[in-house]
């Protein structure tokens, strides 16, 4: 049977094989995200380092000097739920189970992107709302990637390249993570695949 076809053959949900950590270094590739797979549950807050949503993906940027403590900077793909449609008080983050919205920023969207394991310089809130179909973060990519850390004016961007990568929101309940960068994508997440695409 060729592979395109078997690709097509619908799967039993109960015989479908469990989702595993994936973890890939794309180079000009797409990971494609499910959003039904939760990488770090909001309910387990000192693992989600007290983001009010479910991470769906960590993104590694590549950094030279690993200024942040030795580490590359990390952003996370959150899933924050529909709740924000209804309550305009959502937190992005909580701390000790309050809501510091008015410190760190709202929720505004379903999906969105929020520093991970560090604190960019100027700014706390280090949020950036999913709202259109495809954005783009990189050293010259915009406010997005300034409200993110990973513009010109923060430190430690040298390897981050102008268009590093884009996030598109899928019709079909994926996300995909496009690598456009020269030194690479690092993307951790739980799916299927082996390979990206």
């Amino acid at each position: 049977m060729p592979q395109e076809i078997i690709d097509k053959v619908p799967i039993n949900p109960e015989s479908a094989p469990a989702p595993v950590v994936q973890e890939t270094m794309l180079r000009h590739q797409t990971a494609v995200i499910d959003t039904n797979n939760v990488l770090i549950s909001k309910e387990a807050p000192e693992d989600n380092n007290g983001i009010n949503g479910n991470t769906l993906a960590l993104i590694t940027l590549p950094s030279k000097s690993n200024s942040y403590g030795g580490v590359d900077k990390q952003v996370a793909l959150v899933d924050f739920g529909n709740e924000y449609e209804t309550n305009p008080k959502i937190p992005t983050v909580t701390m000790d189970g309050h809501n510091v919205g008015h410190i760190l920023g709202y929720v505004k969207s379903r999906f969105g992107v929020k520093a991970f394991n560090y604190t960019p310089e100027g700014h706390l809130a280090s949020y950036v709302p999913l709202v259109g179909k495809e954005t783009v973060f990189g050293r010259e990519a915009g406010h997005e990637s300034y409200m993110l850390g990973i513009d010109w004016n923060h430190r430690d961007n040298e390897s981050v390249s102008r268009s590093h990568f884009t996030i598109r929101v899928e019709d079909n309940g994926t996300i995909s993570i496009t690598d456009h960068s020269t030194n690479g994508t690092q993307v951790k997440y739980l799916g299927n695949q082996t390979n990206p695409n």
